[in-house]
């Protein structure tokens, strides 16, 4: 049973996929099934999204976990992966380990970067998988996008755990 398919049955979502699509391209025919979960847990809307990708030239499309805020907010959050050169140009930061430094950038407010690095659980599971998180203000979203996936239910309950603080953090005024 593929992994979405089974998140949704644990949290009694509700589960769709779209027909397979295929298209022919100079490499090679390339077929495309988009898959939604949308669940409430604690109250709260999350969506989770995949195009499974197979054919010719596989891509690994990744899993996108949106979850909705109730309230709407003004502030900026991003949390990504650094790169060689974030890790060249950006200033050692007294507040984090150095693993962390060193993987991750933060892009948002002084003050919520100093409340968010002290939260033990973010940083355990930051350091444990590779992700972007980023807040869309505008529609009132908070995704997460695992670099590599989703592997099982507790690595799912682990980015879910990282949403909710961070949905707690953003609703802070």
């Amino acid at each position: 049973m593929n992994i979405l398919k089974e998140l949704t049955q644990k949290y009694q979502g509700k589960y769709t996929k779209e027909n397979q699509k295929s298209i022919n391209s100079p490499l090679g025919k390339l077929n495309f099934q988009p898959q939604e979960g949308v669940l409430f847990i604690d109250d709260t809307k999350i969506t989770i999204s995949i195009n499974a990708t197979t054919g010719a030239h596989p891509v690994g499309e990744p899993f996108r976990i949106t979850l909705h805020l109730e309230n709407s907010v003004e502030s900026r959050l991003e949390i990504f992966p650094a790169s060689f050169w974030d890790r060249l140009l950006i200033e050692k930061n007294k507040h984090i380990t150095k693993n962390l430094a060193t993987d991750y950038c933060f892009k948002t407010e002084e003050k919520r970067f100093l409340r968010l690095v002290q939260n033990k659980n973010l940083i355990t599971i930051l350091e444990q998988d590779e992700i972007y998180i980023r807040l869309y203000a505008k529609e009132n979203q908070l995704v997460l996008i695992p670099k590599k996936g989703i592997k099982d239910l507790h690595q799912f309950e682990n980015f879910l755990q990282l949403m909710k603080i961070l949905e707690n953090e953003v609703s802070i005024r």
